[in-house]
This record gives C-alpha cells, structure tokens and sequence, in this order.
C-alpha cells in the first residue's frame, strides 16, 4: 500500500469532455499507475474529502484529474493534513484535456502521454501554499488554500452572481443585471491593501490578485515574477479607468481573453490584509468563490510535495588549465574548474 497511488476524477468537467477521455484511456492508465484505486468527485467538497480519507489509508501519490475544481479539492483536503504527513506524498495534476493553470504553474507537458510519465516517475518539489481567511455570507470565518492565486473585486463579484444562478432563473438573472448596473456606476470598489510594514493602497480598485503562482484562471499569465517556491506572495491591483474600458474588461473576461492591462501596482509580501470599507466586495480562491472581504493572506512554505518534470542536471568533469612542464620532467596543473551533481 505504502506506493498505492489515488485518482481522484472529475468527470463532469469541461462539459463532459472529461469523462470521454477518462474512458478512451482509463485501462491503460490504470495498468501503468497499478495499484491504484479511483475515486469519482463531483464537488470541490467530495474532492476535499477523498484526499484526507486516502492520505490516512496509507496512499503515497494522489492526483487530481479533471478540472480545477477536483484539483482545488484535492489541496484544501491535503492542507487539513499534518504538515509531516502531507509533505510525505506526492500530490500531481492530470489535466485530461489541456494544460490549465495548475498545469501551466508547475511547467508540465501539454501531450497526455508525457503527463502521465511524469506523474509514474513521482518526482516531487515542495511548492508554497497561499492561505486567505475571510467571511461566508453568513457572517462566519472561513479559511481557504491556494496553489496559484485569489482574486477580489468587481470581476469575481461579478462571476460568482452568474454562478449562483444568472442565466437559469430570472432572480439570478436580475440580480447579474444589478451587478452589471453597479459596474456603470462606479469606477470600482474602494480597498485597502496593507502588509506588516504599513499601507500599500487605498482607493479604487476593479480588481485585486493575491499571487502564489504566475497564472490566475480565465486571465492567463498575470504576475510574470511570482514563484510557487520563494515564500512569499505577489500581490497586484488594477487601477480604476473610464466606464468603456471596464465595460472591455469585463468582456474580455467573460470571452476568457487574455487582454487585460497592466496592474497600477504590486508588491510583494509574506502577509497581506485586504479590506473593503464602503462595502462587501467578493473574494475567489483558484477561480472558486471563497466569501468576502476583509480577508488575510498568509503563506505556508513548502507546504505540499508536487509532483514535476525531473530537471536533469549534467555532471561537469573537472577542468585543469594547460601549463608547460615543470623543471623536474614532471606534469603540472591547476585545478580550474570541478562541479559534481
């Protein structure tokens, strides 16, 4: 058991496109991850769930295959873990159908095949955890983890009212309308970002992210500097503009373009505070809805034992510089260069 691997699968991502390639390849991947056992999760929650319960059955390789949803699962279940028991299993991603952002972080291969070699060899890298503690509807605290990013303003507002029902009954829709009536009206909610030294900003802000990795989903690349193994965050804000360019942005949000302008500030910092003084503004963690502001930001380094491409590494042989012989008929030389891996 101590080298059994888990799968836990998504197969209704990607409109079920997901679970057409689970089943064209499923015995051979089974064969070539034997002994494995998979587990079928269809919420984030059951996600969450079937890592604890494997990591405590004794699996040393869980991979989270499907959509973002699964793998999101997957590492809020594996942070409710001890650190010393986490840290001792290899956490991978199978995306299925295209590198997403999970993938994309971590530099995996595009092709299927390669995907799977990489996740059969288990070399593993311990990446940063980003961690956000905010507040449900409810009123209740809620704590969250993130591999790539967490995002706040108008736009996740915005995502998390159509996926709470725009579109499917005519409240939902309403209630996207008065969201979208809310963007014309004001230039973007006022924030205010702090970290231990003191304050970052505090005005307008469409959009915030909180960067563990370099892409957020929907938005591409967006924090170019972030690293998943420096310990710290990289946090970016966007500044207000005119009606028509937010109006463009949301656009291309929403089309899942890749367009957007460059941030009117960033910094970087192990702990971020971020609140919203005139009003609730909506908080996502990896594309999922969170809660709300205020929220905190946090890091926990080298959290999780990722599984990525092996880098090979040359050995170099050492080098001796050339010298003429000595006086007594013996060779001389120096050593100029000796590197061993």
């Amino acid at each position: 058991m101590a080298e059994s691997t888990q799968i836990i699968l998504d197969p209704s991502a990607h409109h079920h496109r997901t679970g057409r390639v689970w089943q064209a390849h499923q015995r051979e991947w089974l064969r070539q991850f034997a002994p494995v056992e998979v587990t079928i999760a269809e919420s984030v929650e059951e996600a969450g769930e079937a890592a604890r319960v494997s990591a405590m059955k004794g699996f040393r390789k869980i991979i989270a295959a499907g959509g973002i949803d699964t793998a999101y699962g997957v590492v809020n279940g594996m942070m409710a873990l001890a650190e010393s028991h986490r840290k001792s299993i290899g956490v991978g991603f199978l995306s299925m159908i295209r590198p997403g952002e999970w993938s994309r972080t971590i530099e995996f291969p595009r092709r299927l095949t390669r995907q799977v070699e990489v996740l059969q060899a288990g070399h593993t890298m311990p990446f940063d955890v980003g961690c956000v503690t905010c507040f449900a509807e409810d009123g209740r605290p809620v704590t969250r983890y993130f591999l790539n990013g967490a995002g706040f303003g108008l736009g996740p507002q915005f995502r998390a009212i159509l996926r709470g029902g725009a579109g499917r009954n005519p409240e939902g829709l309403a209630a996207a309308l008065l969201a979208l009536g809310g963007v014309l009206r004001s230039l973007g909610p006022r924030v205010r970002l702090e970290n231990a030294s003191g304050l970052l900003y505090d005005g307008p802000c469409p959009m915030g992210l909180v960067m563990g990795g370099q892409y957020y989903p929907m938005l591409g690349k967006v924090a170019p500097q972030a690293s998943p193994t420096d310990g710290a965050l990289d946090a970016l804000w966007f500044a207000p503009a005119s009606h028509l360019d937010l109006l463009t942005g949301f656009a291309a949000l929403l089309l899942r373009r890749k367009d957007q302008g460059p941030p009117a500030g960033s910094a970087r910092a192990s702990t971020l505070r971020v609140s919203a003084p005139t009003g609730a503004v909506y908080l996502e963690a990896d594309g999922q809805y969170v809660g709300r502001l205020p929220a905190t930001f946090t890091v926990e380094p080298k959290a999780l034992s990722v599984i990525v491409p092996q880098v090979g590494a040359k050995l170099k042989k050492p080098v001796f510089a050339p010298l003429p012989d000595s006086k007594d008929g013996r060779l001389a030389g120096n050593l100029k260069q000796a590197v061993g891996c």
